[in-house]
């Protein structure tokens, strides 16, 4: 996870085009390759922008959603469609 605001790499701007510069060096610490999608998240009290690979999410989320890949943990909720009168 990246976090945007004052940090050890200066402070970070948006651009009048709405971008946000991560220099290169962190981008590598974060695993984060030009192009990879991202997760912003605000944190104003922290007057803070995370930025969240997709692989930190998965991992940070991966505890939670552990009974979702269990398929005997598992309820199945039967939704009414068409099909039944």
């Amino acid at each position: 996870m990246i976090t945007v605001g004052v940090v050890e790499w200066g402070r970070a701007v948006v651009d009048r085009r709405g971008h946000v510069r991560l220099p290169a060096e962190v981008r590598r610490d974060a695993g984060i390759e030009a192009g990879d999608p991202v997760l912003l998240v605000a944190m104003p009290e922290e007057g803070l922008v995370a930025v969240l690979s997709p692989q930190t999410l998965g991992r940070a989320l991966s505890p939670m959603l552990a009974p979702v890949r269990d398929p005997q943990a598992r309820a199945v909720i039967p939704l009414p469609g068409p099909w039944e009168g």
